[in-house]
């Protein structure tokens, strides 16, 4: 393809360019789902095996990402690097770490266990609720019957105390 003239060359930059930046944009989304699936694997990893686990990634850009199961990514890439630090006792800071954390577990269980209790409140409320309205579904029967038929009832029943009585 022969370009002729000075404009038509500037279009082949411009069109090129604009791939470029396109490929560019691709590459960083897939890199940016690809981290975030690789983090929630690692984060997985992390709860259900109870393993100390890090992750650090690069983006395309340079940009590092890093993230850590338990414990800091310098505390787990030490302990990597270093073999002897695996029986040395937790920091200051993972203590108070650990502390915070029991804290807002023990925090969700106290608020776990008044929702409960509001929610077996409120079973029971729902049945006194329902006994009530059977009462007053009888009540509404009985005061549906007019005069008319309670007088009739009044007289059939002095009939037949009448019979009882002869």
């Amino acid at each position: 393809m022969k370009i002729k003239t000075q404009q038509e060359r500037v279009k082949v930059v411009e069109r090129c360019s604009w791939q470029r930046w396109k490929m560019k944009l691709i590459s960083m989304l897939r890199s940016s789902k690809r981290r975030n699936g690789l983090f929630k694997k690692a984060s997985e990893i992390s709860t259900r095996c109870g393993a100390e686990s890090a992750l650090v990634v690069f983006s395309p850009d340079g940009k590092p990402f890093s993230l850590a199961g338990h414990r800091n990514v310098k505390r787990v890439i030490s302990r990597f690097l270093d073999e002897d630090d695996q029986n040395s006792p937790p920091t200051a800071d993972e203590l108070i770490e650990l502390e915070n954390e029991f804290i807002m577990i023990a925090n969700a269980n106290a608020e776990l266990k008044q929702v409960v209790d509001q929610m077996d409140v409120v079973k029971n409320q729902a049945k006194e609720l329902e006994q009530i309205e059977k009462r007053l579904g009888k009540i509404k029967e009985i005061k549906d019957f007019n005069y008319h038929q309670l007088d009739e009832l009044k007289k059939e029943e002095f009939d037949f105390n009448n019979k009882l009585e002869k």
